[in-house]
């Protein structure tokens, strides 16, 4: 279809956001055969993470750190701030301007036309360039950019990617693929936590390197701890906190004023962090520091003061077995966010469960008056699928223990004896899959469980190399969306069992 309007001289560039990166994937290889049929050459430029583009993110001290704080060590590196520095992205810049090596790459992937990120990231890196910095340096040659959520949805994101690329919203065709996750997942974007086992490691970094930060991060966490016990909450149970009462109760505990003084003590905790970073990183240590991220908890509570932000306390069982608490802020309605649909040229929300477009336009804050609908019936014969519901077991909260999870295992075993060929099952979490599997015993045939390193290719051939294979994954993972199960032959899986709804 963008290949039509482009025919028609409508020089508009194409935004398709994906919710995964295996999503990601099946658009590139997509784009890739259809350019072999074309004779009308398209550039597509992929656009996956900064972590999952960055060479030094396989290392040993780097691969584990999280998002946010290998953002901040990236930044540190880039502007020169802690005691080494990137030599790939040193490498892709000459001053202000792309490096020769730069420009090189440039052009391989020009010529290239479509490319994989796993092609983009070997070239540069055989190259010693920073891929996403390379990535970025394309889009303003890109016909097609295929990207995450974020690189339309975070304002920072998306600003500094497209205003250097010179591109502006108004020559923006865009497809929103999985749509009917879109409310979720920008509420997901813009919730920020810190629970007291956080503060507690905070605490100690700080007493480690004799930061002044100590003290704040002590009457943080008693505080926390004392607002958790005294509305007397249990494990797994959440209690909203009304208005400003959560900022009030930190301020009285930090002794600080409730605006200007939390605003002053996130910068001070954020400042403090980085330092702390740059001592662990000179020690050897990975790039993490809790006291930057509880700075950057109070910098979202204050900002939160006034706008769409539910506030909570929530409890759960750490790995120890002690009661602890998280605080936290949610967002309610993801409107003013998602209302940049209404800025781009043309949008296209599509998925195969939009369950009420009147419901996505409402919550998304959409213009309803650029409104078209199209809904397209099942495609497939109904006497094609067959549909069994087993009402013998349940993943019901209320009713999880040892004798569920035993009986669910028992049918489990029952179906992969009974059924020939592949079968996937999906599990609502991580934690009901384990509790599961430890009762499933050995199976007779190969088996892989889905973790967090768990890649769509993983699976892809692990169903490929055996015969009867197994597959416990997770709902709402990242084999159970948007992902093709086929190969030239047909479908790799003779059958899906979802074990319990897909909600944790």
């Amino acid at each position: 279809a963008y290949m039509a309007v482009r025919s028609l001289g409508l020089s508009k560039k194409l935004l398709v956001l994906t919710r995964t990166r295996n999503q990601l994937e099946i658009y590139c290889r997509e784009a890739r055969r259809i350019s072999q049929f074309s004779s009308e050459k398209v550039m597509v430029v992929p656009l996956t993470s900064r972590k999952h583009m960055c060479p030094k993110a396989f290392s040993e001290n780097i691969k584990d750190v999280p998002y946010g704080d290998f953002l901040r060590y990236c930044k540190s590196l880039r502007s020169r701030s802690l005691n080494e520095k990137c030599t790939f992205y040193e490498s892709t810049f000459s001053g202000r301007r792309p490096s020769w090596s730069a420009l090189k790459a440039l052009d391989r992937l020009e010529e290239f036309g479509v490319s994989t990120p796993h092609e983009v990231f070997k070239l540069c890196v055989d190259l010693g360039l920073c891929p996403y910095e390379v990535s970025k340096l394309l889009l303003k040659k890109a016909d097609v950019i295929v990207g995450s959520y974020n690189y339309l949805f975070m304002d920072a994101i998306r600003e500094s990617i497209f205003a250097k690329a010179s591109i502006h919203l108004d020559d923006i065709i865009c497809v929103v693929d999985e749509a009917h996750s879109l409310p979720n997942y920008l509420t997901e974007l813009t919730t920020e936590t810190i629970s007291t086992v956080s503060l507690e490691r905070a605490l100690r970094e700080c007493e480690r390197y004799g930061s002044d930060a100590a003290e704040y991060l002590r009457s943080f966490l008693t505080s926390t701890k004392r607002l958790g016990e005294e509305l007397q909450v249990q494990p797994d149970e959440v209690k909203l906190l009304e208005g400003s009462y959560l900022e009030d109760v930190l301020s009285d505990s930090l002794d600080v004023s409730r605006y200007s003084g939390l605003s002053e003590l996130a910068r001070f905790l954020q400042e403090e962090g980085e330092a702390i970073r740059s001592m662990k990183i000179s020690d050897g240590l990975p790039p993490i520091s809790y006291t930057s991220r509880v700075g950057v908890f109070l910098e979202h509570l204050i900002e939160s003061e006034h706008s769409n932000f539910v506030k909570y306390i929530e409890g759960f069982t750490f790995r120890d077995g002690t009661l602890n608490y998280r605080i936290g802020l949610r967002l309610l309605d993801p409107s003013p966010i998602a209302s940049v649909l209404n800025d781009v040229y043309a949008v296209t929300l599509m998925s195969g469960t939009l369950w009420d477009i009147d419901y996505y336009v409402e919550v998304l804050g959409l213009d309803k008056n650029r409104i078209d609908r199209l809904e397209l019936p099942y495609p497939f014969p109904e006497e094609n699928r067959a549909i069994f519901v087993d009402v013998a077991v349940t993943t019901k909260f209320t009713k999880r223990c040892e004798e569920e999870w035993m009986k669910i295992a028992e049918h489990i075993k029952v179906l992969r004896r009974a059924i020939e060929g592949a079968i996937v099952f999906f599990f609502p979490s991580y934690e009901v899959m384990d509790a599961v599997k430890q009762y499933c015993g050995d199976f007779e045939t190969p088996v892989i469980y889905e973790d967090e390193d768990t890649s769509f290719e993983d699976v892809y051939g692990f169903l490929k190399a055996n015969s009867n294979p197994t597959v416990m994954a997770v709902a709402r993972g990242k084999v159970s969306e948007g992902v093709d199960f086929s190969d030239e032959v047909g479908s790799l899986l003779s059958s899906v069992v979802i074990v319990g709804l897909p909600y944790p």
